[in-house]
Order: structure tokens, then C-alpha cells, then sequence
């Protein structure tokens, strides 16, 4: 069954690393995971919590997810860089994805179970590996500039960027 227990990690101005699975695969989550602090995070292994949180990480710093990641739950990222590598999933009703910081780099597929909002003041860059789909709105409302090579797709709802896109390849956006 999952589990209840939380994991906050605090590294202050040190990194994080995470060399193995976080969480015992999606029957049996991890509770909310959350990084308070860190120069640098990466988490080399799938991760499955009921959800993630980011507060902060230092000035240049960087959090890295280079395998899947599965959350029963949201998805919140306040920081300077993020780069996924696996997919990442949000399979509950109302898992939001939110990302605010600097650079975003989502190198596989995103599927969101709610919205999906990215606050960047520099660059969103979405590869063409694996799309973004989003059950609710899909926001981008940041400063930054975005460049796309994949599709976008939400149930019946909004697609909307306040800057100007750079499409890298062939995309559709579908509501």
C-alpha cells in the first residue's frame, strides 16, 4: 500500500543525490516528497511519491530528474533550473503541474491529471520526445521565451503562452 511517510530533504548550499529508486514503484509511493533547500538536486532513479515540492534552490542552481517520475498527486517547482529526463506523470484528478524559476527543460512526455503552468523568466524548452498532455489548461506565463518540438494537447480546455513560441519541429496544439 503507499505510504503516509514524507521525505524532506534539506541540503542548505550542498546537492542532493539520489543515485537509486525514491519510493518503492506506484503501488507503494513514497508520501509527499519535498526539497527545502539545495544547490544542486538530482534524483538519477525513478521516483514514485504522492507528490513533489520544490521551495527553492540557490542562485545557478540545478534540479535534475533523469528517469520517470510518477506522482499520485501535484507536481510544484519553485527554483532556478529544472530538466526532466523521464516521463512525468500526475495521476490524480487535480495534479497540478507548476513550474516557476528560471530555465525549464522537459525531455520526455508530461501528462498532468490537472493544469499544467510554467512561470519561466528564461528559457522553456519542450523536446521532441513524448508529448505534454494536460487535462485541465495549459499556461505559460512567464517573461521567458519557449521553444517547442512537441505537441501539446488538454481536455477541452485552454492552451495559452504569453510570449512567443521558436517551433523547433512540426507541432499541434489541440484543446
Amino acid at each position: 500500500t503507499p505510504s503516509v511517510q514524507t521525505l524532506t530533504l534539506v541540503a542548505g548550499s550542498g546537492d542532493i543525490l539520489a543515485t537509486s529508486t525514491t519510493g518503492l514503484g506506484v503501488p507503494n509511493r513514497l508520501g509527499a516528497l519535498t526539497v527545502t533547500s539545495a544547490t544542486n538536486a538530482t534524483f538519477s532513479g525513478p521516483v514514485y511519491a504522492a507528490s513533489f515540492t520544490q521551495s527553492g534552490a540557490a542562485a545557478g542552481g540545478m534540479t535534475t530528474f533523469d528517469d520517470v517520475e510518477n506522482y499520485s498527486g501535484a507536481f510544484s517547482f519553485t527554483g532556478v533550473n529544472l530538466t526532466t529526463t523521464g516521463t512525468l506523470t500526475t495521476t490524480t484528478a487535480g495534479g497540478n503541474f507548476d513550474f516557476t524559476g528560471t530555465n525549464l527543460n522537459v525531455n520526455n512526455a508530461l501528462t498532468v491529471s490537472g493544469t499544467t503552468t510554467i512561470t519561466n523568466s528564461g528559457l522553456f524548452t519542450k523536446n521532441n520526445t513524448g508529448a505534454i498532455s494536460s487535462t485541465g489548461t495549459f499556461v505559460q506565463n512567464g517573461a521567458g521565451a519557449n521553444s517547442l518540438a512537441a505537441n501539446i494537447t488538454t481536455t477541452n480546455t485552454t492552451i495559452s503562452f504569453a510570449r512567443a513560441i521558436t517551433l523547433v519541429e512540426n507541432v499541434q496544439l489541440s484543446t
